[in-house]
């Protein structure tokens, strides 16, 4: 794989699939709280991806560890698709199908990237590419950030009355009536201790009263590390971006 600058400020790893024929692309989100968490965290999970057929931008982002605050994150992740879009014809991708997965708080953030992305515009290295994707998958994410006060208060500057309007701007659920056209398809593990089923349930219930195109699969005796596991169930992420690309 090769490491390639995509903000002023960060680098990405690229993996490349072998063979030929219009690959699908895929830009991968880590986890980690919100707080740490790293690109390497998904490097099992790219390098299985590609071995699948799949061209993987896996990103990093502005960390709350790393000095990130509302808007660094959607910022970086909205750079990375655009870079992911500008690029993947270069490496055989499909610029047309750009998919989005964010793994734990990487789904919370990639949801709100995937509906609203080109609210969150900064330093990025492309300037002329949309920052939304064609298809989002999240995977034992906890989607409503407002049940994650007073952890979340350094990432939004303040508590939830205090800064109302960025913990708004942060949260999915604010744009759920955006994109509806867009495939969103949530997995999660029945045995996940870290991240409670209910949030995706309730995502993808919210997505559906609002017309989205979005499926929950739920993997019985998952938890939550397991879900991108190669040796786990990453399987189904790779099942659920074939049948959204095709």
């Amino acid at each position: 794989h090769e490491r390639i600058a995509f903000t002023g400020l960060l680098v990405l790893d690229l993996f490349e699939p072998p063979g030929d024929g219009l690959l699908p692309v895929a830009v991968l989100v880590h986890g980690g709280g919100w707080v740490g968490g790293e690109r390497a965290d998904m490097t099992d999970l790219a390098r299985y991806m590609a071995a699948e057929g799949v061209l993987v931008y896996n990103i990093p982002y502005r960390t709350i560890a790393l000095g990130g605050s509302f808007p660094d994150p959607y910022v970086d992740i909205g750079c990375g698709v655009a870079f992911a879009r500008s690029t993947a014809q270069e490496y055989g991708g499909d610029s047309s199908a750009v998919t989005l997965i964010g793994y734990s708080a990487g789904a919370h953030l990639g949801a709100v990237v995937a509906l609203a992305g080109d609210d969150f515009s900064g330093p990025c290295t492309v300037t002329d590419e949309s920052h939304q994707p064609d298809g989002f998958i999240g995977v034992a994410g906890p989607y409503d950030s407002d049940q994650f006060s007073p952890l979340l208060i350094p990432l939004f500057g303040g508590s939830r009355d205090a800064a109302a309007e960025t913990w708004a701007a942060g949260n999915p659920y604010t744009y759920i009536d955006r994109r509806v056209g867009m495939p969103t398809r949530i997995l999660h593990g029945t045995a996940d201790n870290t991240v409670p089923l209910r949030f995706s349930q309730d995502f993808v219930t919210a997505l559906q009263e609002a017309g989205h195109d979005a499926t929950l699969t739920v993997i019985p005796g998952a938890g939550h590390r397991d879900m991108i596991d190669p040796a786990g169930e990453a399987s189904a992420i790779v099942d659920a971006l074939l049948e959204m690309s095709r």
